[in-house]
């Protein structure tokens, strides 16, 4: 088993990749992307459709853009990087992941506000 620094690392690298795949390959352009199931057999945008589009158009620096896409991409990400950072530091200073625990209060708050969000959208 390899210890969470590596873990941190591959993982650190798989997200740098990811990010040079959209900003070389935009979704936007490329079909290779995996289409959402919802929008395909019913047609209805979920809460997340949109968000590979809207994360290469921040990377590229397109904010108007990326609002148009998907509004949520600026709470997720800043919220992305928060828990991201967290669990960094943990690794990176005692060699261990932090444990997350989410209160049901927090999980609740969140589907609803997806739910809503994606009620919300044209």
């Amino acid at each position: 088993m390899s210890s969470a620094r590596t873990q941190l690392f591959w993982a650190a690298g798989a997200c740098a990749a990811f990010a040079v795949l959209l900003v070389c390959f935009p979704p936007q352009r490329y079909a290779f992307y995996p289409v959402c199931p919802f929008y395909e057999y019913l047609g209805v945008q979920c809460p997340g459709c949109g968000l590979t589009r809207a994360l290469a158009d921040l990377l590229t620096g397109q904010f108007r853009e990326a609002a148009s896409h998907n509004a949520m991409v600026f709470a997720l990400v800043p919220a992305a990087l928060c828990f991201v950072s967290v669990q960094a530091v943990s690794v990176l200073r005692w060699n261990r992941w932090r444990e997350v625990r989410f209160p049901q209060r927090w999980a609740s708050a969140a589907c609803a506000a997806m739910l809503i969000f994606g009620m919300l959208r044209r």
